[in-house]
């Protein structure tokens, strides 16, 4: 990564994070922001700034007066664009929007998604998890990701919207395509026009919850109000978005690199066999040291400062949360898994009022399947030589392939509850 002064004297960086290097490269990309340019300007992507160090995207989090989360896709307000570089095609509610209104957002919402909430889901990704190692645990090999790591995250995500799980597959690869696709590339196009076609139809479901409601959450939606007021059928989409964004694809690629790291580590994969309760402790680190979601944008509202660096109105900033979690001056020996770390304050899920809406849940979805791995599945090992990385990490960082070998073990009888 080079760096140069511009015109405008912001120090410029030669940095994009949709590139195939900084995938390949990122915690050394990161850390070497850290220490020499932790705040950085590049002209990727009509240019941004790179937010690199924990205290500075800590205090970007924590000031959404000044730093902007929203998504103005009608063009009122000048560089709003969201919490994305680029900008999605369609705002992501409650995401991208700002106080007041983002809060009776989340008020509605949060219920929904609270540690109490989260923890009923048990049984079902405990179920879904066993249906789907019975499909392939007696041939002594898979592809993790597609048939586990994929399919479990994106069932939950289905049976809470209230849609048929036969169908995750055609659901979840647009959105999985969008995470780690190139801006402007053809798969990028692709997943854009598989995404409106997912809207479509949760369109026609919630005309049919119109005639004949049902206990998931398109049906709490349309009975939802705010300020007396029912959401709109673009509201409700909007909120949609958001759950497949979040619930398809994050899941996956924290199991994913969890798989990997166990692989390369039988030791500590033993001791969360042999020791359960490091499990909650696990799950943290493998968050920060994976950091699935990697980054988030925001939009400068009024003129201000960071790292010694003066922003102005309309500019857009890029917070890395994986750089963050990286950051030698917050954790000891950044680049390892220490599974015992504690406190861990990584910023996995974000920070502040923003912060993720589904954390606990995907706390859940993560350790129930890797639960079920660990114990029916316990020498599994990972071809990392044909594992596939995304290309970008743009979104989400994850494998797209990870091929594994094991003991070939007998079916445990679970069905999977498609109707």
């Amino acid at each position: 990564m080079t760096e140069t002064e511009n015109p405008t004297a912001r120090p410029t960086v030669d940095f994009d994070h949709h590139s195939a290097a900084f995938a390949d490269n990122w915690r050394e990309v990161t850390k070497d922001l850290r220490s020499r340019c932790p705040v950085a300007w590049t002209e990727a992507h009509g240019g941004y700034w790179v937010v690199s160090r924990y205290d500075d995207v800590k205090k970007v989090a924590l000031d959404d007066h000044t730093f902007s989360s929203d998504n103005d896709l009608m063009g009122e307000r000048k560089g709003y664009k969201g919490t994305a570089i680029p900008s999605p095609p369609m705002q992501l509610i409650p995401l991208e929007v700002d106080p007041p209104r983002f809060n009776e957002y989340r008020e509605l919402l949060n219920p929904k998604f609270s540690p109490g909430a989260a923890e009923q889901w048990r049984p079902f990704i405990e179920q879904v998890s066993n249906a789907l190692i019975d499909r392939f645990c007696e041939a002594g090999e898979c592809d993790i990701v597609k048939d586990l790591a994929s399919p479990a995250p994106a069932m939950l995500t289905m049976k809470l919207l209230g849609l048929p799980l036969a169908d995750w597959e055609d659901v979840a690869t647009p959105f999985h395509e969008i995470s780690w696709a190139v801006p402007g590339s053809e798969m990028y196009q692709r997943a854009i026009e598989g995404i409106f076609r997912v809207l479509g139809r949760l369109s026609e479901e919630l005309s049919k919850r119109r005639d004949t409601p049902a206990e998931d959450l398109l049906t709490f939606l349309l009975d939802s109000k705010i300020n007396d007021e029912p959401l709109s059928e673009e509201e409700i989409l909007k909120i949609c978005f958001l759950q497949l964004i979040g619930g398809v694809d994050t899941s996956t690629g924290l199991l994913s690199h969890a798989y990997a790291w166990l692989s390369e580590h039988p030791a500590e994969k033993q001791r969360l066999i042999d020791e359960p309760e490091l499990l909650k402790r696990a799950t943290e680190e493998f968050l920060r040291w994976a950091s699935p979601a990697p980054a988030l944008a925001r939009t400068v509202t009024t003129e201000t400062e960071l790292g010694g660096q003066r922003l102005c109105p309309g500019d857009r900033l890029l917070l890395s949360w994986a750089s963050a979690n990286q950051d030698d001056s917050v954790f000891e020996n950044p680049d390892e898994v220490n599974l015992e770390r504690w406190p861990n304050r990584h910023q996995a899920f974000g920070l502040g009022a923003h912060r993720c809406l589904g954390s606990n849940l995907g706390r859940v979805q993560f350790q129930e399947v890797l639960k079920a791995t660990l114990r029916r599945l316990p020498d599994l090992k990972v071809d990392l030589a044909a594992a596939q990385r995304y290309p970008s990490l743009g979104q989400v960082n994850g494998y797209s392939t990870l091929p594994v070998t094991f003991s070939p073990t007998s079916p445990v009888g679970e069905q999977l509850p498609l109707d």
